[in-house]
């Protein structure tokens, strides 16, 4: 277990099996516990049994890989000496290597990476040799416990988070970014710092850092909006009171067997202008 504060080189495996003395609420269980049920959310959990673990693949391992080499950091990697996974050798290497906790790669693609990976730092905004990273933090926050894993930290309290991807442009759009939960992500890391560097409250700002993993290796720097930033804390708020509450009660609900539908507001828009626009009186 880790004591409360900022923690640096704690494996990823041990972040993820969540070294808090308490199950704590990570960015991501907020958005199970939000989006479905403490139930849901519980059942994610590692210390509760972990039953929804992402299943790895080879994106997902490029990904991984790509973000580890630019933070100077991340998860071990096993090179497979291999063409393909065709074979039952490599498929023996590949799977040792997730028993293992580690990311297996073929070795020819990991070279190809080594390449991708010195062509993005050219383009990088940041030097990420110049900040800590890969920081755990272990905190309490209106009587929850709280973790979360800041990419990078910098000394004027700049937490710039790497993001790989397809399309800088498309994933940095506000609905991508809701969708993900980025905006809780961004709280969460800021309230992280503030509580456990007090002189750091107020000057900590949040960056999420798009980086395209194909030639032109286009980036983007995106920062929330104050209205973002407020919708965040919002939900991270309620998050907070709903999983301290159900540590304490130790009841974790599933859904409310009913519930009343309402017409969404868009859909109730679109009528009201296409009434106007026929030359009828309004709908409603």
């Amino acid at each position: 277990m880790l004591p409360i504060g900022l923690h640096e080189n704690i494996s990823h495996d041990v972040y993820h099996a969540d070294p808090s003395e308490r199950p704590s609420l990570s960015s991501h269980l907020a958005g199970i516990l939000l989006a479905r049920s403490p139930a849901h959310a519980k059942l994610s959990h590692p210390r509760f049994g972990g039953a929804f673990p992402d299943k790895p693949s080879d994106e997902m391992n490029v990904g991984s890989i790509i973000h580890g080499l630019l933070l100077g950091g991340g998860a071990d990697i096993v090179e497979i000496d291999a063409d393909n996974y065709r074979t039952k050798a490599a498929q023996e290497a590949r799977d040792a290597a997730y028993q293992a906790g580690k990311v297996p790669i073929l070795r020819h693609k990991y070279e190809a990476l080594l390449l991708t990976v010195g062509s993005i730092r050219e383009v990088l905004p940041v030097d990420f040799s110049k900040a800590r990273t890969e920081v755990t933090a272990i905190w309490k926050s209106d009587g929850c416990p709280c973790r979360a894993r800041l990419d990078s930290l910098f000394d004027d309290w700049s937490i710039v988070d790497l993001k790989t991807c397809e399309n800088a442009n498309l994933s940095s759009e506000s609905r991508s970014m809701f969708s993900f939960g980025y905006h809780r992500q961004a709280v969460a890391n800021i309230e992280a710092v503030e509580t456990l560097i007090p002189e750091a409250a107020g000057r900590v700002k949040f960056f999420d850092l798009f980086v395209e993993t194909a030639p032109p290796y286009g980036v983007i720097m995106a920062e929330l909006a104050g209205d973002f930033r407020d919708l965040g804390q919002r939900q991270w708020k309620r998050a907070k009171s709903l999983w301290e509450q159900c540590l304490t009660t130790g009841d974790f609900p599933v859904y409310s067997p009913q519930k009343i539908v309402a017409a969404p507001a868009w859909a109730m828009s679109e009528e009201m202008g296409a009434a106007i626009a026929a030359g009828g009186p309004p709908p409603f």
